[in-house]
């Protein structure tokens, strides 16, 4: 999918964990913006003694965290998409206020922004006609309100420190989630924003959610790619620098 978006862009791609050494500023000098889709970033699956296994979480360590908030302090742009709201969800939290969401399919979420939820909601192929609520946006050049087949979610997203870009038809309320329901019947968080796609600031670096993207029927979609496209070259551009340095938001201490 990368490879079609033309030659406007160059890539690299890094699997986690070594993905965590290109954090380093001095490593990112020669990369415009970083993209992440990495699911569950600080989670380990370990062997247990019985020779079972087990997903333990981890914290950032602290020339992670060090980095992190260097890159953004500098003003590096990023795009978050699809499931990598699910990253570093239950040990860093500024990390979670930084994407503007967070989610997580197997455990409830504790302590975000003060609150639990329970686990999150996911459904596959879902039909979907999502709405350009910003139409004047970089982002949404050359796309209109489109038609896309992908997996969508119910978990907390942040309204109040976003600017949305998307807006999806499909009603993230616990009945439309049967899976999450027949797994555990008590099941009934709140529901959640249809917000498919976002912009805000961190530190002083230009961010933007995508929650489209889970499989090659999303990437093959037109309109996808024309927002991935246009979401790595606005992220990385002067307008979009100069507009997150103007409105900075603080988020660690």
């Amino acid at each position: 999918m990368f490879d079609a978006l033309g030659k406007d862009i160059t890539w690299t791609h890094v699997e986690q964990p070594a993905a965590q050494v290109f954090f380093n500023p001095e490593i990112a000098k020669p990369y415009d913006v970083f993209v992440l889709y990495d699911a569950f970033a600080g989670r380990v699956r370990r062997a247990k003694a019985d020779g079972t296994f087990e997903n333990v979480e981890t914290e950032p360590s602290p020339e992670l965290r060090r980095n992190f908030k260097a890159l953004l302090q500098q003003g590096k742009g990023f795009v978050f998409f699809h499931h990598a709201l699910a990253s570093w969800v239950h040990t860093w939290p500024e990390y979670v206020e930084v994407m503007g969401g967070a989610a997580d399919w197997g455990l409830p979420l504790k302590g975000i922004r003060g609150k639990d939820y329970p686990f999150s909601g996911f459904k596959g192929k879902v039909q979907q006609h999502v709405t350009v609520v910003d139409k004047t946006h970089p982002i949404t050049q050359g796309v209109g309100d489109f038609d896309i087949v992908d997996e969508t979610y119910l978990c907390p997203m942040f309204e109040d420190s976003v600017h949305p870009l998307l807006r999806t038809d499909f009603k993230p309320t616990a009945d439309n989630f049967p899976q999450q329901k027949q797994r555990d019947p008590t099941w009934n968080p709140p529901d959640a924003s249809n917000m498919t796609g976002w912009v805000k600031t961190a530190e002083n670096s230009p961010i933007v959610y995508l929650q489209h993207g889970h499989d090659s029927q999303a990437w093959e979609n037109p309109a996808f790619r024309t927002l991935m496209l246009n979401s790595i070259k606005w992220a990385s551009s002067k307008e979009a620098l100069d507009w997150a340095k103007k409105n900075p938001k603080k988020i660690f201490s």
